[in-house]
């Protein structure tokens, strides 16, 4: 068989081997060649508005979607905010621990001091203040010796205070006895 007709597109040359390969009397050939673009163009041959097809595009897909992109921004931005505040804040709790922390060992080192310093100078009568031994910079150690028994000068209550600026970070009590 010769093909006298010129075949001028994939659909028009696959359309001519059905015919000519396996003829099927039922077949609509046709229907195979503009089968997959009949559902989008209506009887004037016209392609249909998408709206109708239950499609958006065009204008009518902006004003739909117009500022969404703008919104999932904006939230994704609140997002990202909300969470390195936290991480902020989080790790503003951990150094202002860490300080206090530091302090209160700092502290603890200088009433050590001040009590093995105390105890290794002569006992004084209360009411009585005790040489501070070395601090550091911000530092204030005060110890003070303070009647235990209501006129007796045999024991005494010895009071270390340490002070980190005008804070006072720990206070440490014991007894001491004359001799």
């Amino acid at each position: 068989m010769v093909c006298k007709k010129r075949v001028r597109t994939f659909s028009d040359l696959l359309a001519w081997e059905l015919r000519t390969v396996c003829p099927l009397p039922a077949l609509d050939y046709d229907e195979v060649r503009y089968g997959h673009m009949r559902a989008f163009f209506n009887t004037a041959g016209r392609a249909p508005s998408l709206r109708a097809a239950g499609a958006t595009s065009g204008k009518s897909a902006r004003r739909g979607n117009a500022g969404s992109l703008l919104v999932e921004t904006s939230i994704a931005l609140m997002v990202f905010l909300a969470v390195g505040a936290s991480v902020l804040v989080g790790l503003s709790r951990v150094q202002s621990s860490g300080l206090s922390t530091e302090n209160e060992s700092v502290a603890e080192n200088l009433a050590r001091n001040q009590m093995e310093s105390l105890f290794s100078l002569p006992y004084q009568d209360p009411p009585s203040f005790y040489s501070p031994v070395i601090v550091p910079t911000g530092y204030t150690v005060t110890a003070a010796a303070e009647e235990y028994v209501v006129g007796s000068t045999d024991i005494e209550k010895v009071v270390v205070r340490v002070s980190f600026g005008v804070k006072e970070v720990l206070m440490l009590e014991t007894l001491r006895l004359r001799g």
